[in-house]
């Protein structure tokens, strides 16, 4: 059994796009190694096992995105992607850590574009969360309109 997928290239792309590693890929990361302290996500909702069996039954290779964690490992978006890999059985998954010394910035010069960085990192994860849930919506929209049994009813 496989007990890894990885990511394909172009999604580590738009976190490697700075000019400062703000964000550092790290390949077939161990997921035990992953925790999660919820008051740290960007937006607060739980695991809903219906989006994760339907992730698990029309996976998609090319929507495999890796997951965000802080240094300490501390999950800071993803958790659904996470409980797909650990529902698929995998053992490591693609994840992209958040370097926060560098976003706050270790001098007074650094200070300004580092904070408005920062504030630009927590719009995009909300802007990603408004997005998951619109591709939700649209996936239960399409399965009611083609009179498949929807896992959102």
């Amino acid at each position: 059994m496989r007990n890894y997928i990885p990511v394909k290239k172009y999604w580590f792309e738009m976190y490697t796009k700075y000019d400062r590693p703000y964000w550092i890929p790290a390949l077939k990361f161990p997921i035990e190694k992953i925790k999660i302290d919820k008051s740290l996500f960007g937006y607060h909702n739980e695991v809903s096992h219906s989006n994760v069996l339907y992730m698990l039954m029309n996976f998609d290779r090319d929507a495999w995105m890796p997951i965000t964690i802080n240094k300490n490992y501390y999950l800071l978006d993803g958790q659904h992607r996470l409980e797909l890999a650990r529902q698929m059985g995998l053992s490591f998954i693609d994840v992209v850590i958040e370097d926060s010394e560098l976003l706050k910035g270790n001098n007074k010069n650094d200070k300004k574009e580092s904070e408005g960085k920062k504030k630009g990192s927590k719009k995009v994860r909300r802007l990603e969360s408004k997005l998951k849930t619109l591709k939700a919506e649209i996936m239960k929209r399409e399965a009611k309109m083609s009179g498949e049994v929807g896992f959102y009813d």
